[in-house]
């Protein structure tokens, strides 16, 4: 069960299992359009990072959430997201905790200051190894978490090899619903059209177009399964408004319809494109692309 620690004006703060690093099922930004939006996830824990201002409502409790803040929302809960103004941009990462020989208190809602910037960066970052380098991944998520838990504690230093091609990923995370040509991506990230073709051909061994496509599907179908969203919704919030289109998508890229995904029993759901950690067996679960210019 989930420890829930009651503090000053109903304020909440979790008890979260730090023990060892979580499983991390999805991780990416979300850009978001309407006045608001309400989910919860099935048996997985909810990081929220925001760029923006305006409301989380959980427990009928209205928290005021602004640029700098993260929260930590436990599994099974119902919880609902407003915003004034549009485009509201946060990074989410969903997990499965670990280890609860060793907890943390963390707060449902905190101001992260000067540091959310980096930490910010160093998950956006990670979000391209979500089912290629599974274990790298839990392992930043984990060091992200310790950075909430423990804010006053310095910062590690991260690095990767090809700055532009890690900035083509970011901005593809970023600005996923968006249109946009591979030409006016490469200019963004500061290389030539036939350059940024090359890195993702020597990094993915795949086109532009395949990555996006793929993204769009692996966010749908942790979508489909952990969350109540409707398939409408979904398909909008990977950058695809046409339902036949975004059934063609899921279809050809996960050899599944969204309707059968969307019965998946989450606490089953790791799949094929999910390394599954080798004591995943001992976790249970708490209770309680470019549309437009890019082809699909």
């Amino acid at each position: 069960m989930v420890e829930v620690v009651y503090i000053h004006r109903m304020a909440f703060v979790w008890s979260l299992p730090m023990g060892m690093p979580p499983m991390v099922f999805a991780i990416g930004v979300g850009r978001h359009n309407e006045e608001s939006h309400q989910y919860r996830l099935n048996g997985l824990w909810c990081l929220h990072l925001y760029r923006y201002k305006g409301e989380l409502v959980l427990g009928g409790q209205r928290h005021i959430v602004e640029p700098g803040m993260v929260s930590l929302i436990p599994p099974n809960t119902l919880f609902e997201h407003v915003w004034p103004y549009w485009p509201a941009v946060h990074l989410s990462v969903h997990i499965a905790p670990h280890g609860d020989y060793l907890t943390q208190r963390i707060p449902l809602v905190q101001q992260l200051g000067d540091r959310f910037e980096r930490l910010y960066i160093d998950l956006l970052e990670a979000t391209h190894w979500l089912g290629r380098e599974q274990e790298r991944l839990n392992a930043r998520v984990y060091d992200g978490l310790w950075r909430i838990a423990r804010p006053a504690e310095p910062l590690e230093v991260y690095r990767r090899t090809h700055p532009s091609l890690e900035k083509a990923e970011n901005l593809i995370r970023i600005r996923l619903a968006e249109s946009f040509s591979v030409a006016e991506l490469a200019d963004a990230v500061g290389i030539s059209h036939n350059h940024l073709i090359r890195l993702f051909r020597t990094e993915h061994n795949m086109t532009i177009q395949s990555y996006v496509r793929r993204q769009r599907a692996l966010r749908a179908r942790h979508m489909l399964i952990h969350t109540t969203m409707p398939i409408k919704a979904i398909a909008h919030e990977v950058g695809v408004g046409n339902l036949q289109q975004f059934n063609k998508l899921i279809k050809r890229e996960l050899n599944h319809t969204p309707r059968e995904l969307r019965m998946i029993d989450p606490n089953e759901a790791v799949g094929s494109h999910f390394v599954v950690r080798p004591d995943a067996a001992n976790w249970e679960p708490q209770q309680g692309d470019l549309p437009g210019n890019l082809d699909l």
